[in-house]
């Protein structure tokens, strides 16, 4: 999942600017008797109008608030992440994908962000998402969340420039409430309470770690088991009421996002399981 640090959201459910791309599948043949060829990085491009880049090996960046490093994702990461990256943007409507203008998607191993392993990484200046594809490697439903996650960060800063401050979406939370600090323990566990409203208003122990991982995190298990949040809608006020201002957000920020689109991710899902 992502936690802000000022301008940076990392995203840690359990790359740096890519100079080069490293490993891009097999060669660019058509189509023969044997099946279509490999889809490859630069393919996203095509379909989706996002670019799609392997990091380099040893990526280390220094910023103000800290060093991200990686390394760049191997052949077998990569032919193994793809599908799913493609199956999750293909999710969305290119309308929004349109709207979102991500500048990359760039795809690594051995993520970290001040020496901390990481998932995931939004980089709200240069409109840049950084997964770690060999993180939660077999794990992929952890690895949809975390894609989900950093596109609501992107929605997010697109919609009003803002992503750290809320005060709408915080007015819904308990009176006594106050969003925690950074907590990479916590955000290494980024799954559900096991009790619906044992964490009135919130779905993961993460998502009371600041306003932007609360959303981030309803939205990315709203897209990836939708079943599961309706269940917590009906046990928690609170939850539903955020559901229902999430629904509204995303709809004004893009009309394809209506309660349409929500069925039909919900179908998919229940399909799919």
């Amino acid at each position: 999942m992502a936690h802000s640090v000022k301008g940076w959201c990392i995203a840690s459910f359990v790359c740096l600017f890519c100079v080069q791309e490293r490993i891009d599948g097999a060669p660019n043949e058509p189509d023969s008797e044997d099946g279509p060829r490999m889809y490859r990085l630069k393919d996203f491009r095509e379909e989706f109008g996002v670019t799609v880049v392997n990091s380099s090996r040893g990526s280390r960046t220094t910023t103000e608030f800290g060093v991200i490093s990686s390394t760049y994702a191997t052949a077998r990461a990569i032919e193994r992440y793809t599908p799913l990256l493609r199956a999750e943007l293909a999710l969305y409507p290119l309308k929004l994908i349109k709207k979102l203008r991500i500048k990359k998607i760039v795809v690594c191993q051995e993520l970290t962000f001040k020496e901390e392993p990481i998932a995931g990484l939004f980089n709200p200046e240069s409109r840049i998402i950084y997964m770690d594809i060999r993180k939660n490697y077999m794990d992929r439903m952890t690895q949809r969340c975390a894609l989900h996650h950093e596109i609501f960060h992107i929605v997010d800063y697109v919609d009003d420039g803002e992503m750290h401050q809320d005060p709408k979406w915080a007015s819904l939370n308990p009176s006594d409430f106050e969003y925690g600090e950074e907590d990479f323990e916590v955000q290494s566990d980024p799954r559900p309470t096991s009790t619906p409203g044992s964490i009135p208003g919130f779905l993961t122990g993460y998502s009371t770690t600041a306003v932007e991982e609360d959303k981030a995190q309803l939205f990315a298990y709203m897209m990836c088991d939708y079943s599961l949040v309706s269940r917590y809608e009906v046990k928690d006020k609170i939850m539903k009421k955020k559901c229902d201002m999430m629904k509204k957000l995303l709809q004004s920020f893009c009309s394809d996002m209506n309660p349409s689109f929500w069925s039909t991710i919900s179908r998919r899902r229940l399909a799919a399981n």
